[in-house]
């Protein structure tokens, strides 16, 4: 509506214009009751914007945190992978030597023949002397049996060759008294 034909129609005669200060007053207090509602709004906003403002910094330290938290994850789940590889080629290695416990039993069972092989060759008094590993009794000498022993393992020598070639500290031949 145009304001002029707005006053006109509120003053539409002379007798009105008496009332222009008292119509004047009134539109002043609404006009400010407006300007006061308008800036009580404002501040809300304000408000609303600080509130949203202080959620949104919130929410950024909780996603730097979270994004702390994920990496950490990242981080242990290498450490994972990377233990599980370790693990992995130590379960390989232990599968490629699954047959060094057969050769150790065979070792063994070669050191339990020649072990017995050695108590037939000695004499009965000497049993306790090979196994408490103590000089032997007069007359019943330990190292006799051992050079037999070897002898049997190495059929192209005898004893008293064994014997000779211990005494003359050849390389792998020597055997210490048991």
């Amino acid at each position: 509506m145009d304001p002029i034909q707005h006053l006109n129609e509120i003053f539409s005669h002379p007798s009105t214009l008496s009332s222009v200060s008292q119509t004047y007053r009134t539109l002043q207090a609404y006009q400010d009751d407006l300007d006061d509602e308008i800036e009580a709004l404002e501040d809300e906003r304000i408000q609303a914007n600080a509130e949203c403002l202080q959620r949104m910094e919130t929410s950024k330290a909780e996603l730097a945190d979270l994004f702390r938290r994920i990496e950490n994850v990242r981080e242990r789940a290498l450490q994972t992978e990377r233990n599980i590889t370790e693990m992995t080629a130590d379960i390989k290695q232990l599968d490629n030597h699954e047959e060094e416990p057969d050769a150790v039993y065979d070792g063994l069972e070669e050191t339990t023949d020649a072990d017995n092989r050695l108590r037939a060759t000695t004499c009965p008094q000497q049993d306790e002397t090979v196994q408490g590993m103590r000089v032997a009794p007069a007359g019943c000498n330990t190292t006799d049996g051992a050079f037999q022993v070897v002898s049997l393992d190495r059929p192209d020598r005898g004893a008293e060759q064994e014997r000779r070639r211990s005494a003359e500290g050849v390389a792998g031949a020597s055997v210490r008294g048991f």
